[in-house]
């Protein structure tokens, strides 16, 4: 279970698997987001893809109740993708790759009910990391999603650099 039957070439070729996920709470927080792996041609051209969003709202109380009765609200907005495209190299077990990845974050913390000073304002700070990276992948595992025999190892470099951000 898990794999197609082999193919022409000795090899068994995973199956295409999408997903859409969802889900809230009853203090506002909520998430939304979907991915696809995508297997083609007899498995020589892997791709995997997703993206998600999230608006978080919670209340931390500190560790054993360090902060006491009144919690720090702590809001975040979140926003993820990834894209990988991965090309088999011949006949071999391994990949070639290029993928991106990005998560963006809009963060803010009420310290008001903490500290014993009024008025101070919340902190509010925004996050944005960006990548592009190249990988090589070896890939000989019997079922990528739960394998039994096989190997599976990969070598990344990335680029983080400012250009990724816009």
């Amino acid at each position: 279970m898990g794999t197609k039957a082999e193919n022409g070439k000795g090899r068994r070729v995973p199956p295409s698997v999408s997903v859409v996920a969802a889900g809230g709470t009853e203090k506002g927080t909520w998430f939304v987001g979907g991915g696809h792996l995508g297997i083609w041609r007899e498995d020589t051209i892997r791709y995997t893809g997703g993206a998600g969003y999230a608006d978080v709202v919670m209340d931390y109380y500190g560790f054993n109740g360090g902060l006491g009765k009144h919690p720090v609200r702590f809001e975040s907005t979140a926003f993820g993708l990834m894209q990988e495209l991965q090309f088999r190299l011949g006949e071999s077990h391994f990949f070639a790759g290029i993928s991106y990845r990005l998560v963006d974050t809009q963060n803010k913390f009420d310290l008001g009910s903490v500290l014993p000073i009024p008025g101070i304002p919340a902190l509010k700070f925004d996050s944005r990391s960006a990548g592009v990276s190249l990988s090589l992948n070896y890939d000989d595992r019997d079922n990528m999603f739960t394998p039994s025999d096989g190997l599976y190892a990969e070598l990344k470099l990335g680029n983080y650099g400012s250009a990724w951000k816009r």
